[in-house]
């Protein structure tokens, strides 16, 4: 089984030595690393390019670009550039343990009927020191008593509650996902390969520890996006059509996988109508449309895959709805 590793790099001059020193140091080795560098302006370029000469890796290579595509196009050019049988995603500020690969390759081995699987992963600070889970950075895992776990399609509706740094897939599963549109940084690259590999051969989560997710205060994630961008109704009802677009989009593409069900066509077309009704709330502000909405917290359940995070967001599509907008000159 050969492995390749695809790590979409811009601006990250500050971490990438540091991941790209975790990645020389698994116990099981990968056959082939592919840094594909989006355009960056600092030494990113530079700072790969003399890891990789220092170190004599062999297989390695930066992949150069003259203008920035952005992370979706960038990360699929990695991943369509890999020659692996597994490619294992990598962003270019986390760190993985010394087993992460190992371990990956074992799984797939033993589960020859799975496409794609994650690991548990802790989380550090900018420094590179483990610490408990910050407020703000969600679906870390907590149980990490190394069973495996498998995860339905219909997991994957609504929530993108993996991340791509802790990602193994099959190559087999490239053609389904490649050529699919940028389903936005709600729904990114991660979830449209998890959907990819789930609704193929199966998707599973490996509940052992096996890298730290770097949490710095530059890097994105869910809870960031509903405190920093969602400022107002205009964004609020941009991110909802950009989620809606994204199912719509995987409802085109999953029919025919092996293991898009009826129960799996039926949950995504109730999401897919739950998002349209939240849209109309949005746009015209009706406030008894808010309140129908009241009965699809199970549809709001998925988004953080908990009943407390439901009652958050829809209490939230209220007050973005209401809220007035902030002016450019509050320089917030």
């Amino acid at each position: 089984m050969r492995i390749s590793v695809a790590l979409a790099a811009y601006n990250g001059e500050r971490y990438i030595e540091a991941q790209l020193r975790s990645l020389l140091e698994q116990t099981r080795r990968p056959d082939e690393v592919i840094v594909c560098d989006d355009a960056s302006t600092d030494g990113t370029c530079a700072v790969v390019e003399r890891f990789i000469a220092d170190n004599a890796c062999a297989g390695w290579q930066l992949v150069r670009r003259e203008r920035n595509v952005g992370y979706h196009r960038n990360f699929l050019d990695a991943v369509a550039r890999a020659t692996g049988d597994v490619i294992c995603l990598c962003d270019q500020d986390d760190m993985w343990l010394p087993d992460r690969i190992r371990r990956c390759e074992e799984v797939l081995a033993a589960h020859p009927e799975l496409d794609g699987m994650m690991v548990g992963y802790g989380v550090m600070d900018a420094q590179g020191r483990e610490i408990p889970t910050p407020a703000g950075v969600r679906f870390v895992p907590e149980r990490l008593d190394g069973t495996l776990v498998r995860h339905a399609p219909a997991d994957f509706i609504g929530c993108s509650f993996t991340r791509g740094f802790s990602m193994a897939f099959r190559a087999r599963i490239r053609p389904v996902f490649a050529g699919q549109p940028d389903t936005g940084r709600l729904l990114g690259h991660d979830w449209l390969i998890a959907c990819a590999a789930a609704l193929c051969g199966g998707f599973a989560c490996l509940n052992e520890k096996l890298a730290l997710y770097r949490s710095h205060g530059e890097n994105f994630s869910i809870a960031g996006a509903g405190k920093r961008r969602m400022i107002d109704a205009q964004r609020r009802l941009q991110a909802v059509q950009m989620c809606l677009d994204a199912h719509e989009a995987l409802r085109a593409w999953s029919d025919g996988l092996p293991h898009a069900d009826a129960a799996f066509r039926s949950a995504l077309a109730r999401h897919i109508a739950f998002e349209r009704r939240r849209l109309r709330f949005l746009r015209g502000k009706n406030p008894a449309r808010w309140l129908a909405l009241g009965a699809d917290l199970g549809e709001y359940r998925r988004f953080y895959r908990t009943w407390r995070g439901a009652l958050t967001i829809w209490a939230g599509d209220l007050m973005y709805t209401y809220r007035p907008a902030r002016r450019k000159e509050d320089g917030r």
